[in-house]
């Protein structure tokens, strides 16, 4: 539950790690928008969103940004920036790089940090416990496409940028992936869109070779380890989405 005081939905959080961004979508007015997750000590695993496309930290890096709360998504871990609407072509100007984690080494002991916080068994944990985000150990995994029926290959311009940036409905291939979680409590595998803007700009690079963004995420490689950062829909709370995939490589213990 959220408190009532209105001063806790308005404040500055100064520790947020960047762990993943989501493909942009169109958003009211015109707008183009991120959705960014994240985690800080202070909060938490955190939302950010609506995010325009030009405030594009790097995973690993930690930032400072004042956020409010959005009457209209009840998730405890759902932020927005102060100003989202009314300052939208200059908000890029209130998110503050604090600093990067940097070392492989140091990176991966703050992954399994988060992963003792934050793994769940399975999808229907994070259902059962009503959070919104989480990290899952998939098994058994099997990426695949599926085509976009209301493929639209227009791009527009927008207001907070002179790039053509697509959004997904811009695109006529949408990356799935089927799984099991590591202990699943569902009678059938979880299938799930991958929502991971790498992957997206991928394929928008490279048309004709999209097959390969499964081997840039390492999937299939037994040497490499792998999580998904999901998070769930604020109108359908009960469907989840993959935000973004953690990998990495197997130590000789791991093997």
């Amino acid at each position: 539950m959220r408190s009532p005081d209105p001063d806790l939905e308005r404040q500055i959080i100064d520790d947020i790690l960047i762990l993943g961004h989501a493909v942009p979508v169109e958003i009211k007015g015109a707008r183009k928008s991120i959705c960014t997750v994240g985690y800080s000590p202070t909060k938490g695993l955190v939302r950010l969103y609506p995010v325009p496309i030009n405030v594009r930290p790097r995973r690993w890096e930690v930032i400072k940004v004042p956020v409010e709360r959005n009457k209209q998504d009840i998730r405890s871990e759902s932020w927005k920036i102060q100003g989202s609407q009314s300052e939208w072509d200059v908000l890029f100007k209130k998110v503050h790089h604090i600093h990067e984690v940097k070392g492989r080494q140091r990176q991966l002991n703050l992954l399994h940090h988060l992963l003792n916080k934050y793994e769940k068994d399975c999808i229907h944990s994070l259902n059962d416990e009503k959070e919104s985000i989480g990290f899952i150990k998939p098994i058994d995994i099997h990426p695949y496409f599926e085509k976009r029926e209301n493929y639209d290959p227009t791009i527009q311009i927008t207001l907070d940028s002179d790039v053509k940036y697509k959004t997904s409905s811009n695109f006529e291939l949408i990356p799935k992936i089927k799984y099991r979680c590591s202990r699943c409590k569902a009678k059938n595998p979880h299938d799930q869109q991958l929502l991971d803007r790498g992957a997206y700009e991928w394929i928008r690079k490279n048309p004709n070779n999209a097959e390969q963004i499964w081997k840039n995420f390492r999937l299939g490689d037994p040497d490499y380890e792998h999580y998904f950062i999901v998070g769930n829909q604020a109108r359908r709370l009960t469907s989840f989405m993959i935000i973004t995939i953690m990998w990495f490589k197997k130590t000789p213990l791991q093997t």
